[in-house]
């Protein structure tokens, strides 16, 4: 996920440059402006994976302490017996190191992002004339 993570922000670079580029001679990107929003939602996915899986565990742990912890209504003259088995219920597996399977989402949206962003820059760079300076271009790129 690492590996994912780390191409995502590359391409969030690139596409960056690449806008800031386009922008200067006056070419919009449109594509490439979604392909680097892609890309960014590239970034964040990993971590959204990983805070369902702690949600989903940590809303668990909660509905079970509060069924656990629901006293009943005792009326007065009622007796009350207690059995052995009635108070202990067998532990319960929560699975909060269990890795997520978003990989292939990640993935996903990664080559979305670089079809984008790769076909703003092939229109840019090699139909248009993108490669061609002028002398009088102003920029702060």
């Amino acid at each position: 996920m690492q590996i994912l993570f780390i191409i995502a922000f590359g391409l969030t670079i690139l596409a960056s440059l690449f806008i800031g580029n386009a922008l200067s001679s006056g070419y919009a990107p449109y594509s490439a402006g979604l392909g680097s929003l892609f890309s960014l939602l590239g970034m964040f996915m990993p971590f959204m994976s990983e805070y369902s899986v702690l949600h989903r565990g940590f809303s668990k742990m909660g509905d079970n302490f509060k069924s656990l912890m629901h006293t009943e209504e005792h009326h007065k003259g009622d007796v009350e017996i207690i059995m052995p088995a009635g108070h202990k219920a067998p532990p319960e597996q929560y699975n909060l190191h269990k890795t997520s399977q978003s990989h292939f989402g990640v993935i996903v949206v990664i080559l979305l992002a670089f079809g984008l962003i790769s076909y703003d820059a092939v229109n840019f760079y090699i139909l248009s004339d993108g490669l061609k300076t002028e002398s009088q271009r102003i920029s702060n790129f």
